[in-house]
């Protein structure tokens, strides 16, 4: 009768903490933080390693499956994915001579909205210009940068970059290796994805079991810090400013007559104005005013958002409010530049 009641007891926490995970909002305050890391080390799932939709690519690790169209789905969010035949997350039309080409990752992807509420198509319906979105999630600069090669730049007018913290790894490596990309093998894609497909399975009580003892974990950190469960703030400095601005010089595009604007989309905890305001500080300096010649600007969104253009428990990504946000200032900026 014991063991009957305890099972009885774990199905329902188990039940309690899954309704939850798929109803953020109504998480207890006290719960937030836990709720959030655990979806983001063990439960979110990347399409990036979906064998379904992405795949592996000796130039850039990983690239969207050609012409793919899938479903992509996290707790909160079930969204379509379509890819054009280039493996970026749009129409065939937008390759053809786009005025506009947008890199970036996650952010620029798209991720967690559907296709037509991304700023990149935002962006196009409001400026009336051909705008490609060419975003691949956790893509560093240098991939970005590179991925413009497939691309046709015969009626580039602008090119827009997007910075986010998590570059700086990928930048830091890219740059002290002579502006060569290191990618990994293709056994070594496949092992990622399998493990990623492992690590997302459901087993009994998961839920109860990674959240209960990561709050106890929490709790134990308050009198010494043992265990490693908060996500670390991310800071940003001149060194790697400098080398994502540089990796940027590398574009294959002419600066004479290509317009740039760069700014930072970031998580809601490590977004700020440093990397704006140390970014426009150095193209004024007259080597990057060589090479840019007053066509490079930098936006600082960092004092757009509010939470609420965040989803709750994917606090690294903007929600569809945040997408219309952010295609709304680069509409102005084109206007104007």
């Amino acid at each position: 009768m014991a063991w009957l009641l305890f099972i009885v007891q774990v199905i329902l926490v188990e039940g309690l903490c899954t309704y939850w995970l798929y109803h953020p909002a109504q998480i207890p305050g006290f719960l937030n933080n836990t709720y959030t890391y655990v979806y983001r080390t063990y439960l979110q799932k990347n399409i990036q390693f979906d064998e379904e939709a992405a795949e592996y690519n000796a130039g850039l690790f990983y690239t969207l499956k050609p012409n793919v169209a899938t479903c992509f789905s996290n707790p909160e969010f079930n969204t379509r994915v379509k890819a054009n035949k280039a493996g970026v997350r749009d129409d065939d039309q937008s390759l053809l001579g786009p005025s506009v080409i947008c890199i970036g990752d996650s952010f620029t992807f798209g991720w967690g909205v559907e296709q037509e509420n991304a700023f990149p198509q935002l962006l196009e319906k409001l400026s009336g210009k051909k705008v490609l979105n060419a975003g691949i999630p956790s893509y560093g600069t240098p991939r970005e940068v590179i991925s413009l090669r497939q691309f046709d730049r015969s009626g580039l007018t602008h090119l827009l970059i997007q910075y986010c913290s998590n570059d700086e790894d990928e930048n830091k490596s890219f740059v002290q290796n002579d502006f060569v990309l290191n990618v990994s093998s293709k056994q070594e894609y496949e092992n990622i994805t399998t493990a990623h497909k492992i690590n997302r399975q459901y087993f009994p009580a998961r839920n109860f079991t990674l959240f209960g003892l990561t709050f106890f974990k929490k709790l134990i950190n308050k009198v010494h810090s043992f265990f490693s469960v908060d996500e670390p703030l991310v800071t940003t400095n001149t060194a790697a400013v400098k080398q994502f601005l540089d990796i940027v010089t590398n574009a294959p595009v002419d600066f004479s007559k290509t317009r740039v604007l760069v700014y930072q989309l970031d998580s809601r905890q490590n977004i700020n104005s440093t990397f704006a305001h140390i970014a426009d500080s150095l193209i004024h300096t007259p080597y990057y005013q060589s090479i840019f010649r007053n066509n490079l600007k930098v936006i600082d969104f960092s004092r757009q958002f509010t939470k609420n253009d965040y989803f709750i428990l994917d606090t690294h990504h903007i929600n569809a409010q945040g997408h219309r946000k952010v295609a709304d200032i680069i509409a102005k900026e084109l206007r104007n530049f």
